[in-house]
Parts: structure tokens; sequence; C-alpha cells
């Protein structure tokens, strides 16, 4: 009985020891995930969504959707229209860009009909202790690795023999590259910045809310 007792007392120190590890992580990371698809009427042609620390907080798609999905970013986007403007723009750009992809990558591998899948995940990651910053860049064709971008020599590593025209193709394009580079390495970080300084300010200003409508009012006598 004791023996059963000291496994359950070690086991809640164990998971309290994780869940603290957790507490005290310090790496963020902004992601955006975008795929496009064809060949598949019950999917929209494109969708991208973004996330924060693992929490989605924008989504679009080629049928003009573009939402806002936490409160922290509602409130940026009313603060800043143009910034609503400059994602549906983007959104409605990316479609006919992934569409282009897919087709290309049809005549590369001698496809035709069928379904056919093209996804990105990129974006960037920053610690908030040791101030360290990087990004990435990855690119998937049917449910496979395809393509990834590498940061330190500023050049696209083919993930099968069928990326690699695709490949050559991306590493001539010198002035794309070094686009990437500077999103990657100071755009996205300084994003990624800036949208927890905002969802810092919104949780405080929310919790001080709270706390606020929670204080006992006294009334005067008369």
């Amino acid at each position: 009985m004791r023996n059963g007792r000291l496994r359950m007392i070690c086991l809640s120190v164990m998971v309290s020891t994780l869940l603290c590890r957790d507490a005290r992580a310090v790496t963020h990371r902004l992601r955006y995930f975008l795929t496009a698809s064809c060949g598949s009427p019950p999917l929209p042609e494109f969708t991208a969504f973004s996330t924060l620390d693992g929490v989605q907080w924008g989504y679009c798609d080629s049928s003009g959707r573009v939402e806002p999905e936490q409160e922290w970013i509602k409130k940026i986007l009313q603060e800043n229209p143009q910034s609503f403007e400059h994602y549906a723009h983007k959104c409605e750009r990316n479609k006919y860009l992934y569409r282009d992809h897919i087709e290309n990558l049809k005549r590369q591998m001698n496809q035709s009909e069928g379904v056919h899948i093209f996804q990105r995940i990129h974006g960037c990651e920053w610690d908030d202790e040791t101030e360290d910053a990087g990004g990435f860049n990855q690119f998937g064709y049917d449910g496979e690795d395809f393509l990834s971008f590498d940061l330190e020599t500023l050049t696209w590593v083919a993930a099968k023999p069928q990326a690699l025209i695709t490949k050559h193709k991306w590493d001539r394009d010198v002035l794309d590259m070094e686009v990437h580079k500077i999103f990657y390495v100071h755009r996205c970080p300084e994003r990624l910045k800036k949208y927890l300084g905002y969802l810092k300010r919104f949780k405080k200003k929310t919790e001080d809310s709270l706390l606020s409508s929670q204080l006992p009012r006294h009334r005067l006598l008369p």
C-alpha cells in the first residue's frame, strides 16, 4: 500500500515538473499554413490559416472568406483597417499563385486527372530569453515533402528527385532568395514580437476589466 502511494506521489511530482517546464518555455512560434488543391470539389481551391504559439488566429480561403479568429487580432485589424485589406489581397493573390504551382508540377510529373494537393508551411520562432530567432519555409506535394529553403546557403533543398526541376528553377531567382532571407531573418520575427505585444496588452486589459467588474461597489450614504 505504501509502495503504491509512493508511486502516486512520484508520478505527481513528475507531472508537476513537466508542467512547470512548459510554463517556463520561452520559444514563441508564428506559423502560416497554405494549401492548394485540384480535382477535389468538396475542398476549397485554396485555404490558409495562421497560428501563434499553436493557437489559430486567422483564416482565409478561395471563396473570399477572410476571418480573424482571436479577439486580440480583431482589435489589431480594427485599429489598422489597412492590415485587413492587406491580408485579403494576399489571400486572393495566393489563390492564383498556388493554382499555377499545381499546374506546373502536374506538367513536370506528367500528371493529368486526379486529386493533387500542394502545401506550404512557413514562419519563424523567437526565444524571448536568448533573443535567438530563425525562420523556415517548407513545401509538400501530394502528402510528401517536396522542397525546403536553406537560410544558411540561400538555396532550395529537394526532398525527392521530382523536385529537382523546381529547385534549379527557384535557385536561379537570386532576388527572391534575398526577399526570403529578409523576411525570415528580420520581418517575421519582428511581426511575431509585435503580435506577442498586442496579445499581452489585450490580456492585461481584459484581466484589468474583469478585476474591476468584480470589485465590491459601495453605496454612498444619502
